[in-house]
């Protein structure tokens, strides 16, 4: 993780997939099921999105911890997101948000589904969420989080107005609390509003989709069902 905190993802990964060979000889569970989600950050840190997905898995069926269970969860269910297989990411998402033990882990799952709402153009679905959410008591980050997301998904949705008063809401909070990645994008995305304040409003596309493997985008549909 030193390795990684210092941007040599090459030496971070294969540490990493060092200890998880000696820790798979010694049968040490525990220390397998804290380096696996490292490894699928790393690998999704280096732009391998199949490999960050497989061994986001491998993880989530390997830790035995419920809380830990569920951050691992969400973290696969943004990578199959990056990827584009939204299907599963969206089931994955959706047990989380009906059976996840923590209160900040269904906010985030919830986030997640509203944002996956505005990259299918699924506005109906994208309002639900936002109305969900903007009743909630969200901390500080995910308060910020969901400000984004919402005036990302409202500025697709060529309701311009409600995009900014969003995005300049989250701006005046993101510079409250010092968060200082979300402070460039919430002026970059400001500065594209104001771009496309001049064209005329164009209908969100649903992108191209692709499957998750068939293993993974199987397990995940049978988890929803079984919480539902």
């Amino acid at each position: 993780k030193v390795e990684w905190s210092l941007g040599n993802l090459p030496a971070a990964d294969a540490a990493m997939e060092t200890l998880a060979v000696e820790a798979e000889q010694l049968a040490a569970k525990r220390v397998l099921a804290m380096v696996l989600p490292a490894r699928s950050g790393v690998a999704r840190h280096r732009g391998d999105l199949p490999r960050a997905i497989r061994l986001g898995f491998d993880a989530f069926q390997r830790t035995a911890d419920e809380f830990e269970k569920e951050r691992v969860l969400i973290d696969l269910a943004s990578y199959l997101s990056l990827y584009g297989a939204l299907d599963s990411a969206n089931d994955a998402l959706r047990a989380l948000e009906i059976a996840a033990r923590s209160q900040e882990v269904r906010w985030s799952a919830q986030l997640n589904l509203l944002s996956l709402a505005a990259r299918t153009a699924n506005e109906m679905h994208f309002e639900t969420y936002r109305r969900r959410l903007a009743e909630a008591a969200l901390p500080g980050k995910l308060q910020v989080d969901f400000l984004l997301d919402t005036g990302k998904g409202c500025a697709q949705f060529g309701r311009l107005d409600d995009a900014r008063e969003s995005l300049a809401a989250g701006l005046q909070l993101a510079e409250s609390i010092g968060a200082n990645q979300r402070i460039f994008e919430f002026e970059s995305a400001l500065e594209a509003l104001n771009e496309a304040k001049a064209a005329s409003h164009r209908a969100a596309k649903r992108p191209e989709q692709v499957a998750a493997p068939d293993d993974i985008a199987a397990a995940l549909q049978e988890l929803l069902a079984e919480v539902s």
